[in-house]
């Protein structure tokens, strides 16, 4: 174990513990769970306190799935299926992992009109704009500078990379007087389009979504989301954690590894009583206890809908936003989900329910291909 990885250890352990209600392992018995963890899974795991491992009262360590070998199989099976009669194995991660593929197979199922997602309104392809709904017509400079021009000033556009993930790649655009605003710079629409040009990527451009009152409480500057995890192993498609996500104050996105909060939610929209920071390894007892999240039980029947229409896929991570309407909207999905966001609630160890789950799968999967 190296000099590196000694420090990141004793920060895990001379950390207080984030449960001052609860007893606490003695030092001992944490670094020599920690240890053990190391040789086990090769990584600190550095979420040992956050998952509340560190209580007397905590489930055994192996009952927590390590973050490498998570990740591994969620890859592996997510991103091989193999249709009755194939010898083949197909990948279909690109579905949920391309935000402008997602949005053509929510087009198809759903409609443009049907509300349940927000249709883009222009692409970035190629050091072009195209527009969308116009035979995706490329914009000339002086077309884009009139599109930008539609919107009134203090209205917002948001500009994502397809392949974007973790909140990065999020540009949130501001319209004043033709211009567009940028982390408090102004940028004309040809300076704008020549730095998403200088990045070499491609962007999908949306309407911003105006939320429930009761999720801009969390947060006024982030459109805070649900994230709603179901599986599909084949014979049957459930949700099995979710929580609400709320951005940092100040910040325009809510995802966790931008400073983003969390806390577990049921199907009713109770959300549990902690409130967890994974970047700054942190928790509170919030001020929401009595509220309710609007529409959580159509948001999970309308995520395990979603994922019965893509069922290649093992696992998925939703995120949902509620519109002004109460009605569930979805923003993305995931097949990289984070586990950590399962894990957090106290006594939530997910390595037993998700072996069992890709044991069904991989049952499943197997009888596909000896049929």
């Amino acid at each position: 174990m190296d000099m590196a990885t000694e420090q990141a250890m004793r920060e895990v352990l001379d950390a207080p513990s984030l449960y001052p209600e609860a007893p606490r392992k003695d030092r001992a018995q944490r670094e020599a769970e920690m240890r053990e963890w190391f040789e086990k899974y090769d990584e600190v795991n550095k979420c040992y306190n956050l998952y509340g491992m560190d209580r007397a009262d905590a489930a055994p360590c192996d009952s927590w799935l390590d973050l490498k070998t998570f990740g591994k199989h969620r890859y592996a099976v997510n991103s091989s299926y193999a249709p009755a009669g194939s010898a083949f194995k197909f990948n279909h991660t690109l579905i949920t992992r391309n935000k402008l593929v997602f949005e053509m197979f929510l087009s198809y199922w759903y409609g443009d009109d049907s509300g349940v997602y927000m249709p883009s309104v222009a692409v970035f392809l190629d050091r072009d704009f195209y527009q969308r709904g116009r035979g995706s017509q490329r914009m000339e400079p002086a077309v884009f500078a009139d599109f930008v021009k539609r919107y009134d000033t203090g209205q917002r556009l948001v500009f994502k990379e397809v392949f974007g993930q973790k909140g990065k790649q999020v540009c949130i655009a501001q319209i004043d007087g033709g211009n567009l605003v940028v982390d408090g710079e102004t940028l004309t629409p040809d300076a704008f389009a020549a730095q998403l040009a200088g990045d070499g990527l491609t962007w999908i451009v949306q309407d911003y979504i105006f939320q429930h009152e009761v999720m801009s409480n969390f947060n006024p500057t982030s459109v805070n989301t649900l994230r709603i995890v179901t599986y599909h192993t084949g014979e049957r498609c459930f949700v099995e954690d979710a929580a609400v996500r709320m951005g940092y104050p100040g910040e325009l996105v809510d995802n966790a590894f931008s400073d983003g909060f969390y806390t577990n939610i049921d199907s009713t929209g109770k959300l549990d009583e902690s409130l967890f920071n994974f970047s700054m390894k942190t928790r509170r007892i919030h001020e929401w206890q009595d509220v309710r999240i609007p529409a959580a039980a159509e948001a999970f029947q309308f995520c395990v809908d979603l994922h019965s229409r893509t069922p290649e896929l093992f696992s998925v991570g939703w995120d949902i936003a509620i519109t002004k309407e109460g009605k569930p909207l979805v923003i993305e999905a995931n097949d990289s989900w984070a586990v950590f966001v399962t894990q957090t609630a106290i006594g939530h160890a997910a390595r037993p329910a998700w072996e069992r789950y890709l044991a069904e799968r991989q049952a499943f999967d197997a009888a596909i291909v000896r049929s």
